[in-house]
C-alpha cells in the first residue's frame, strides 16, 4: 500500500511527519509513503518515501486539537503527529521507537556541513502569520554572547520579520533548504523560537536554546540535548501550558497584553523573556 499525506504547509511541519512516518514503518514496513508536493528536499535519501506516481491521498496529519496542543496532551510533536498518522491510516497506535524527525545527509553534504562546527545558529525570525514566536532583544542576547561566532538565519520573503543584528553573519535567504540542514548538522549549537530549525535540530539531537516564553508547553518540542527558555506570564499560559496564540493583536488567536517595541508589537511574556536568561542557557549547551 502507498499512501501520500499533506499536513500544515510549514517546513517543521514536514520535518515532524518523517519521524512519525518512520515509527509507522517500522511496524508496518508494508506501507510506503508516496513523496510529498512540500518541501521534497525534506525527504530527499529517506528510504521511507517513493516516487511511485500511483497512491492513495489521505488526510492533513496535525498535532490534534487547538486545546490538545495547548496543554501538550497528546505529547511531543513526534508523538502527536505519529498518533494522527495511525488514526487516519485506522490501524492501532504503533510503538514510539523514534522521538526525533528522520532527516538524511549525504556525504557530501556532511562534509560541506563542517564548516559551520564551531557556529551558533541563531534565528532571529518570525512571520506574519505567528507574530507571537517573535522576540525583542535579539541583539542583547548577540551582545551578552561575547567573542563565538553567530550565524543569523531567517527568510527574506514579505511574510519574514527579523532584527538587523550587528555583531553576526548574516545567512538570511542566502542558503537552500539542504544546506539549512546541513548547517544544523554540523553546527556546534541552535537558539530559536519554536521553529522549523529547532525540530531539524531534534533530527540530529543538536544542543539547542528553544525560547518558548509562554507561547507553547516545553513538552511539544522536548528533542534530545534541547533547552528550554519558558516561563509563566499574568496571563495565565506557560510551561506547562501554552497560549499557542499566532498573531499579537487581531485575531481570536492574539495575545491581549501586547508590549509595543522598537515601533513592534510584542507579547507580553516574550518581551519578559530576560535576554540574560536566554544568553545563560545558550552558554550553557555552547560549552557542553
Amino acid at each position: 500500500m502507498i499512501v501520500k499525506f499533506t499536513t500544515h504547509p510549514h517546513i517543521g511541519d514536514n520535518v515532524i511527519c518523517t519521524g512519525a512516518v518512520r515509527n509507522v514503518r517500522l511496524e508496518h514496513p508494508e506501507i510506503r509513503f508516496a513523496m510529498p508536493e512540500a518541501c521534497r528536499e525534506i525527504y530527499a535519501g529517506n528510504e521511507d518515501f517513493t516516487e511511485e506516481i500511483s497512491y492513495r491521498e489521505i488526510p492533513k496529519i496535525t498535532y490534534g486539537s487547538l486545546d490538545a496542543e495547548k496543554h501538550g496532551a497528546r505529547g511531543t510533536v513526534i508523538q502527536a503527529y505519529t498518533r494522527s498518522l495511525c488514526e487516519i491510516l485506522n490501524i492501532p497506535l504503533v510503538p514510539i521507537r523514534v522521538n526525533r524527525p528522520v532527516l538524511v545527509l549525504d556525504d557530501s553534504e556532511k562534509e560541506w556541513a563542517g564548516q559551520w562546527n564551531d557556529c551558533i545558529l541563531l534565528n532571529g525570525n518570525f512571520q506574519r502569520c505567528s507574530v507571537s514566536k517573535g522576540y525583542p532583544h535579539w541583539q542583547e542576547v548577540v551582545d551578552g554572547l561575547g567573542d563565538v561566532r553567530i550565524i543569523q538565519l531567517g527568510g527574506n520573503e514579505y511574510r519574514d520579520i527579523s532584527p538587523n543584528l550587528s555583531g553576526v553573519e548574516d545567512m538570511r535567504g542566502k542558503t537552500t533548504l539542504r544546506q539549512l540542514i546541513a548547517m544544523a548538522y554540523g553546527c556546534r549549537c541552535i537558539v530559536s523560537p519554536p521553529s522549523c530549525i529547532s525540530n531539524i535540530g531534534g533530527a540530529f539531537g543538536k544542543p539547542q536554546v528553544i525560547l518558548n516564553a509562554s507561547r507553547e508547553p516545553d513538552v511539544l518540542l522536548a528533542y534530545e540535548n534541547a533547552v528550554h527558555v519558558s516561563h509563566r506570564c499574568d496571563c495565565g499560559w506557560g510551561v506547562e501550558t501554552g497560549c499557542v496564540n499566532c498573531r499579537v493583536l487581531q485575531g481570536t488567536r492574539a495575545c491581549l497584553h501586547a508590549v509595543q517595541k522598537d515601533g513592534l508589537h510584542w507579547c507580553k511574556c516574550q518581551y519578559e523573556t530576560s535576554p540574560d536568561d536566554v544568553v545563560k542557557a545558550v552558554l550553557k549547551v555552547y560549552n557542553g
